[in-house]
């Protein structure tokens, strides 16, 4: 069963080549909207934490849940696992209803910080603040 990858987000650091070269490898048909972050980035610096998000359907925690945490990454460093399924970001639950709203709320400019409320194994955790940016 293939899992519906126009709603699989990716949340990169800002360095995109050793992630663009997995995403492409492992991705195939995947939507890449994190390319169309790439060109914005340039101007003003726009980046994400290190994760990628998607959301799960069917179970007791439907949500939009982290996928994949990047080994270096800021999120890493402050503790966000594969597997916690997004509450708040920034203290804004709204902000965690959907993949592209908590992509746009969690991307900020580079240097910036987020915080995030997690669902892990029944219990809420607090991770952050995560420094935006492309290494910890």
């Amino acid at each position: 069963s293939r899992m519906r990858s126009s709603h699989k987000i990716s949340l990169p650091v800002a360095s995109h080549g050793r992630m663009s070269k997995e995403g492409s490898e492992a991705g195939g048909s995947t939507n890449r909207s994190d390319q169309g972050m790439s060109s914005r980035k340039a101007q003003n610096k726009e980046t994400g934490i290190g994760a990628a998000i998607d959301y799960r359907y069917g179970s007791p925690e439907d949500g939009v849940v982290v996928e994949h945490v990047w080994p270096g990454s800021p999120a890493e460093a402050c503790g966000l696992m594969s597997g916690d399924v997004l509450l708040a970001v920034d203290g804004a639950v709204r902000s965690a209803q959907s993949v592209e709203v908590a992509k746009s709320s969690i991307c900020g400019p580079e240097g910036t910080t987020v915080s995030l409320r997690v669902l892990r194994r029944g219990d809420q955790v607090e991770i952050g603040p995560v420094q935006r940016g492309n290494r910890v």
